[in-house]
């Protein structure tokens, strides 16, 4: 598959989507590829980016005689930068790697995997909106301000929908917006 590349090899957009052209491509990680020319078998090593309990890092882990298969070159060493697409499911790799006296810069593997159905926010009824500003006072439940100060109020979910939270009133509770805005997705 030709690469496609926009204006300048190191401009900022040279890479789109292979899969839906779009230009909100994401670096995940990098493998590469270590073997002495056609050898079965040879190391690798993995750079990858990894989430967990809401932060993020890298990790970076080393193989040593393991099946070359996967590797880009038909022969000797490669590499395998990877990247997720912000605007599609798909997960591809770009690989470099030479053969015969040039080296290839090209589309190595595609994956278009399913999202996962995220929570859908169902809307709070006006009317359990009036009884949960009744309820907490007209008033903002961390910092006390009130419309009366000049605060706009809202509705909050105490336990955020993206993380199961639910319309029931006792997940719910008045905030100012700034103080909606500064708990974002978080548990208070």
């Amino acid at each position: 598959m030709k690469l496609p590349i926009s204006g300048t090899p190191f401009a900022s957009n040279a890479l789109d989507c292979p899969s839906c052209g779009g230009n909100y491509l994401h670096h995940q990680g990098v493998m590469y590829y270590n073997r002495l020319e056609d050898d079965e078998n040879g190391d690798f090593v993995i750079l990858h980016k990894i989430n967990e309990n809401d932060q993020s890092g890298f990790h970076c882990s080393h193989k040593s005689n393991v099946s070359m298969k996967g590797c880009p070159s038909p022969r000797r060493d490669g590499m395998e930068v990877f990247f997720t697409c912000e605007c599609c499911s798909a997960k591809s790799s770009l690989a470099i790697f030479q053969h015969k006296g040039q080296t290839f810069i090209e589309w190595h593997e595609i994956n278009l995997e399913l999202e996962e159905e995220k929570p859908k926010r169902k809307p709070i009824k006006p009317s359990l909106r009036f009884e949960i500003l009744k309820r907490d006072d007209y008033r903002c439940q961390m910092c006390g301000i009130t419309a009366k100060d000049g605060a706009i109020l809202e509705i909050d979910h105490i336990t955020p929908v993206v993380k199961g939270g639910n319309n029931d009133s006792d997940n719910l509770q008045v905030l100012c917006r700034d103080c909606n805005a500064g708990k974002g997705a978080q548990y208070q």
